[in-house]
């Protein structure tokens, strides 16, 4: 079963009338009012699938299903016209370092798999904690926040809390607490599922409650 939303780029709100379909095996259904859609009787192997709306740049991509669990994923579309906004750097001069980080993320932004939050929402949040901004913007996270840098993010999974992995900079890191962080650090910060992780940051061959890969200054 594939699940997920569609939603417009920039603002993620949902794109009416946006059709999601498997056109090789048949499968097409319209997402509904909050953006959401569902297609059941996928079966196991990867598929190509494909999101479309008019006035919008139609996306297609591969997914692999394994036939028992729900994949879940939120398509992201730009419109036809314009294309969808980069990440705004107001720094005066950045490092190649930085400049290329932020590159890659707005390249992985731009194929709408995985969710994506930039600095520009850190920033003008700066009084909050970074695990609280994160799970008021990605759905299916939930926040839990006690003293010191104890503050955690977690997936509800079948009854039970699931501690998602984390790549800081580009490297795993096991050790890693969201509360170490503060929100005027973020360059930017991605979630992946298990269906959307880059490849080279599969930290382990299965990942149930998915992947963070954060940027920081």
């Amino acid at each position: 079963m594939l699940v997920g939303r569609v939603l417009h780029g920039v603002s993620e709100q949902p794109v009416a009338g946006a059709i999601v379909e498997l056109a090789a095996i048949g499968l097409a259904t319209r997402i509904d009012a909050l953006g959401r859609f569902r297609l059941s009787g996928v079966p196991a192997g990867e598929h190509q699938v494909a999101a479309r709306a008019i006035g919008y740049d139609r996306w297609a991509g591969a997914l692999r299903f394994s036939g028992e669990d729900s994949l879940e994923v939120d398509i992201l579309l730009g419109t036809a016209l314009t294309k969808l906004a980069t990440l705004r750097i107001t720094a005066a001069a950045p490092d190649r370092l930085t400049a290329l980080t932020l590159r890659d993320f707005e390249e992985r932004r731009r194929t709408g798999l995985g969710r994506y939050l930039t600095k520009d929402y850190f920033e003008v949040n700066d009084d909050r904690s970074v695990g609280s901004l994160i799970a008021h913007r990605i759905a299916g996270l939930r926040h839990n926040m006690r003293s010191g840098m104890a503050e955690s993010l977690f997936v509800a999974s079948r009854g039970r809390k699931c501690s998602p992995n984390y790549v800081l900079n580009g490297v795993p890191n096991t050790m890693f607490f969201i509360g170490m962080l503060k929100p005027s650090q973020i360059l930017g910060v991605e979630f992946h599922t298990a269906a959307t992780v880059p490849a080279q940051y599969n930290m382990t061959q299965s990942q149930p409650c998915g992947t963070f890969v954060i940027w920081t200054k």
